[in-house]
């Protein structure tokens, strides 16, 4: 299928849900080009060889910030003239930037209580949410075996390298945490002679 019948199909199929209107001498060029053809390309359930340009030029739009190749994207789109920003907004959405990553702390040694408790805190909830994306992930793997077969089969590849890629972290950042509690622990066997401490 090529892009104009792909255009022709989104127009009659599902142009309620992508009107972008153009008269028949404008002539698109560049980004401006692109940008419409990204729209009804992303917008589609079929992306024929013509979609590969604008959908690259779409998924390079790569910013530091979640929230910086959002707006960026949503920018490229609205070059695409007269189109819908809730058309824009619906196509972003729909294919959205990857979630800002969550850095792992680099593991140190406290040198008190306060500090040990202070670092525990800290990492407290980075391991939550590094645990919520690891969940989701598994979910995800969890339901590509059920639909395309055994992971141990080869299937489901990019499901478990996202699976992996969510797991080690909370897995280390868990590891720190126990160590410093360990570390805590250490500080109350050492003050109270009456506290059995375990053999090191």
């Amino acid at each position: 299928m090529k892009l104009r019948a792909l255009i022709a199909a989104s127009v009659f199929a599902t142009a309620a849900s992508v009107p972008i209107t153009a008269s028949a001498q404008d002539v698109l060029t560049g980004d401006t080009k692109l940008a419409c053809e990204a729209i009804l390309c992303l917008a589609s359930p079929t992306r024929p060889d013509e979609c590969t340009a604008a959908i690259a030029k779409y998924f390079s739009i790569s910013l530091r910030r979640f929230s910086s190749t959002l707006r960026a994207r949503k920018n490229f789109l609205s070059l695409c003239p007269r189109v819908d920003p809730s058309t824009v907004e619906q196509v972003v959405n729909s294919n959205p930037p990857e979630p800002d990553p969550i850095q792992m702390p680099t593991p140190v040694t406290p040198l008190n209580r306060a500090h040990i408790e202070a670092r525990i805190a800290e990492l407290v909830p980075i391991w939550e949410a590094q645990t919520a994306l690891n969940t989701a992930a598994r979910n995800g793997l969890d339901q590509c075996g059920l639909r395309d077969g055994r992971v141990q089969d080869g299937y489901c590849g990019p499901e478990m390298e996202d699976y992996n890629s969510k797991r080690l972290p909370a897995l280390a950042t868990r590891d720190e945490i126990y160590r410093l509690q360990g570390l805590l622990n250490s500080l109350d066997c050492s003050r109270n002679n009456n506290v059995t401490c375990p053999v090191r």
